[in-house]
């Protein structure tokens, strides 16, 4: 303990990185609020589900910033002028409960990204139950932390609790990675070869990838600086406090950028031509073949009937079958069908307010 006092004397390097911390923490707070109510204005008619979840992590987010503003106050104010309170005062327990707070928000934004695993890998039960699991390990570890950190409530003995933050971290930081992989590979695997359709499923994928590898680097961070500097500065206490913000910003996010892609496969869009008939949702089968041509007098009565029906659009499904192409050759008639739901039901998924749970 001696010699950890002098390290945790150096003002700059504890009080200035804690204040550094939560002033970046309260600029993501803000970038927060603002999404949530941008949330609130664009999508009035999602389900009351969605908007919970919202105004849940929202207060959760408030509290979290409360704790952190009061550590701060306790440490700058109240012992002003005071270095060695660091060393022989009581850790506030404003201190402790953020971490079980920034827990429980960051363990609710991983649920629901492991709902769209669920969702997009055709309900895996072994890769979500997995990711679950590792959650749910990362909850405990952080609430054990907590817990502990009021019995070893001075700073100078949470290198005591150095087992708990490892897990704790080193575990969010392993479901960041698995659930962007694995929302990268099945988001792979819905490729169609139709540029609208894969143009979507690219910018997903590179969201997903990058809020994966932004989130998990900074648990690692975090974990890397506790477990080396904990005793000379609070540096790893700046980056968990933005850490935290990051999860909420990156499901905000996600919410909102639905209308983005409108157009682009996330978003239903109904355009209807006029015409005398209104035959509902109609969808067109496009047959492709390389190896065979169309007949020419087949494509023009395929033109000639579009012209006349009134076609509801909610997506343009478009399926390679050589089969049935060779049966169609000796017909004049349009093929007008409707398409399996496994053909546009992961990009409903998709485009489904939230995570579609």
């Amino acid at each position: 303990m001696a010699s950890a006092t002098p390290n945790l004397l150096a003002v700059d390097d504890t009080l200035g990185a804690a204040l550094i911390g939560f002033s970046l923490s309260c600029v993501g707070f803000g970038i927060h609020s603002l999404q949530t109510f941008s949330y609130f204005q664009r999508y009035p008619g999602d389900k009351w589900f969605y908007k919970s979840l919202v105004a849940a992590l929202w207060i959760l987010d408030l509290i979290h910033s409360i704790f952190v503003g009061h550590t701060i106050y306790n440490l700058v104010i109240i012992n002003y002028a005071k270095p060695l309170s660091l060393i022989t005062g009581d850790i506030v327990w404003s201190l402790s409960a953020q971490i079980a707070i920034g827990a429980l928000l960051g363990s609710l934004v991983k649920l629901c990204f492991t709902m769209r695993v669920w969702r997009f890998s055709s309900r895996n039960i072994w890769v979500t139950g997995f990711l679950v699991t590792t959650i749910i390990g990362q909850m405990g570890a952080a609430l054990a932390f907590t817990i502990m950190s009021f019995r070893y409530n001075k700073f100078p003995l949470l290198f005591h609790l150095k087992v708990y933050a490892t897990a704790a971290l080193s575990l969010g930081a392993a479901t960041d990675i698995m659930t962007a992989a694995a929302l990268a590979y099945y988001l792979h695997h819905l490729r169609t070869g139709f540029k609208r359709s894969d143009s979507l499923i690219t910018a997903l994928t590179v969201y997903a990838v990058n809020t994966g590898a932004l989130t998990s680097a900074l648990s690692i961070i975090t974990m890397v600086m506790y477990n080396v500097y904990t005793s000379s500065n609070f540096y790893f206490m700046a980056v968990y406090f933005v850490l935290i913000k990051l999860y909420s910003i990156s499901f905000m996010c996600t919410l909102n950028t639905r209308r983005v892609h409108r157009g682009r496969g996330t978003d239903r869009e109904n355009t209807t031509s006029q015409g005398p008939v209104n035959s509902g949702n109609i969808y067109m089968v496009h047959h492709r073949s390389t190896s065979h041509r169309v007949p020419q007098k087949m494509q023009s009565s395929v033109s000639q009937t579009k012209s006349q029906l009134a076609i509801g659009v909610h997506h343009e499904v478009s399926v390679m079958v050589d089969d049935d192409l060779e049966s169609a050759k000796g017909s004049e008639s349009p093929m007008i069908a409707s398409p399996p739901r496994s053909y546009h039901r992961p990009y409903a998924d998709a485009a489904a307010p939230g995570f579609a749970i």
